[in-house]
């Protein structure tokens, strides 16, 4: 999936109209009507997974513009069933689902996709689709009826993304920058939409006190990525820390840096902690100094005038500072604060970018970016101590440079997305196993397919991705299939015939397997870039070739 920037950056893009009554007449339909799509199909839809979600005992995942749920015990690329997500016709630009949510058979997506405009590239969000059929259907709600007054913008959801979907008892909140949260009561009946620092929620549509929109674009607090309820509490993430409410969005606390302790003001994902109510927010730096900002005299939101909004970014009447990458968590309502940070930690002294969070009892599981590798940060009580828990499957471990973007624990089975695709742990982390999405092969011994239903190569092995980068993180996976269980070896040769790496596998059961190779040769090296010879042979004698390409 495309990851979208969650760039501050692009604050002041797009211009909104000023107010015009004409604005509170009823929205037009969305793009995507509503519309009946096909059953679910067996198998994963996509390897690029992004948003992990879950529902009682359930699993769901969303990857490009498909969610899928797990149908089974998920070490199968077809435990899972898939639904298609409706795509609007009218953007031509690749779309994908940048925030997911799950309800009993009530789903909730935001999509968004990016666009290039002479002022750069930037993201743009796509409204809604809400299914309440658990994916089989679903009716689309576009930017302009979210947000009456972006009717009249030339690029409607320009900055304006959603990247935090959740459900309160039957309430849907959305958070969205530069927009703040909006809620729906009656599953998308009406719309509701609050501000963080108003007496007045929820706030009419269109917003008619704020036509120079120097409140919503210009202001950090309202830049939302996030948000989690509990007991009557609403938790909302932005770009200037974390939001509280107790009465259901009509009045808000802020929490931040420089006055209650945070890591860090921007705050991709806020989770609570069902067993013990805690409340976990990823805080990270923000990247801008606002005394810089006001030292520089620099009109940063280009109106003509240098004031204080253009220093004095999240409204609070401070000069703020960066902050750092960590985690920060409270457990008293957000009276306290603590605070973890890996770089100071002498054991990681690393930098760490908290991106979600998941949970068992007072066990934390954070997923993030480490380094270039594929890592979760783990806390066994609650907070008090960390380590690293990195991502090694057959003994490799994972590289794929993008971190681990999400993270979920159900039923004893801890998921995570990484770049190469959904890994899966029975042992809270000692041990992972990768569940791709790939076409089957024709098992060697003969015989039918997994899944006839299935995606088929029609090829008794092939290897992908091909050209591979082992180096860059992309390894290379050898896939065949067996008919009965057997051992396995997988001998790997130069363009000269000459032997460069035998890998065995030992009682594989009857499916599909993809064997990744790490690109090394028998004693360790990384080959040179070319083109490489495989063969597939079980113990009784069945066999089959392939080749593939490195190239790092």
């Amino acid at each position: 999936m495309t990851r979208f920037v969650h760039a501050f950056a692009a604050i002041a893009i797009v211009t909104a109209p000023t107010y015009s009554p004409a604005q509170t007449r009823a929205p037009a339909p969305g793009n995507i009507p509503a519309a009946r799509v096909a059953a679910g199909t067996a198998g994963l839809g996509s390897n690029s997974v992004a948003v992990l979600a879950a529902s009682g005992d359930t699993v769901w995942l969303s990857a490009e513009l498909t969610v899928s749920r797990l149908a089974g015990t998920g070490t199968s690329q077809f435990n899972w069933i898939t639904y298609n997500v409706p795509r609007d016709v009218q953007v031509a630009a690749e779309q994908a689902i940048t925030a997911f949510a799950v309800s009993g058979s009530r789903l909730a997506v935001a999509t968004a996709y990016a666009t290039d405009t002479d002022e750069g590239s930037f993201g743009v969000g796509n409204g809604l689709l809400l299914s309440d059929d658990g994916g089989e259907s679903w009716v689309h709600y576009g930017m302009t009826e979210l947000f009456l007054d972006r009717q009249g913008m030339t690029i409607p959801g320009g900055d304006a993304q959603c990247f935090g979907v959740w459900f309160q008892q039957d309430t849907l909140w959305a958070a969205f920058t530069s927009e703040y949260v909006v809620a729906t009561r009656d599953w998308g009946t009406t719309w509701a939409r609050y501000r963080p620092d108003s007496t007045n929620n929820p706030q009419p549509n269109p917003i008619v006190d704020d036509p120079d929109n120097q409140h919503r674009y210009r202001h950090l607090n309202y830049r939302a990525y996030d948000g989690a309820s509990t007991d009557g509490t609403l938790w909302v993430s932005t770009n200037a820390g974390v939001n509280r409410s107790d009465d259901n969005g009509v009045t808000w606390t802020n929490f931040d840096a420089g006055d209650d302790g945070l890591t860090g003001d921007f705050v991709p994902a806020v989770r609570v902690n069902p067993a013990n109510g805690t409340v976990w927010a990823a805080t990270q730096s923000t990247g801008i100094s606002e005394s810089q900002v006001k030292d520089s005299n620099l009109d940063y939101f280009p109106d003509g005038l240098f004031n204080e909004l253009d220093y004095d970014l999240d409204r609070d009447g401070k000069l703020d500072e960066p902050g750092k990458d960590g985690i920060s968590w409270s457990g008293d309502g957000g009276t306290t604060w603590q605070t973890y940070l890996p770089q100071d930690d002498p054991a990681l002294e690393r930098t760490f970018r908290a991106w979600n969070f998941a949970f068992n009892g007072d066990t934390t599981w954070v997923a993030g970016s480490y380094s270039s590798s594929d890592a979760l940060l783990m806390s066994p009580d609650a907070g008090q101590s960390w380590q690293v828990v990195p991502i090694v499957t057959e003994g490799t471990l994972v590289v794929s440079q993008a971190g681990t973007g999400d993270v979920a624990y159900v039923n004893g089975v801890l998921w995570v997305a990484t770049g190469r695709g959904l890994v899966r742990s029975d042992d809270e982390g000692t041990s992972w196993d990768f569940v791709l999405r790939y076409p089957q092969a024709d098992p060697l011994q003969g015989g039918s397919v997994e899944n006839p239903n299935g995606e088929r190569s029609w090829l008794k092995t092939y290897a992908f991705p091909s050209p591979s980068g082992p180096l860059l993180g992309n390894p290379p996976s050898i896939v065949f299939a067996l008919s009965s269980p057997s051992d396995v070896t997988i001998r790997i040769y130069d363009a000269g015939s000459g032997l460069v790496r035998r890998i065995e596998r030992s009682g594989l059961g009857t499916g599909n397997h993809a064997i990744t190779w790490d690109g090394r040769n028998e004693r360790d090296y990384p080959v040179a870039n070319g083109v490489y010879l495989y063969e597939v042979t079980t113990d009784d004698g069945h066999s089959a070739t392939g080749k593939l390409m490195v190239l790092n």
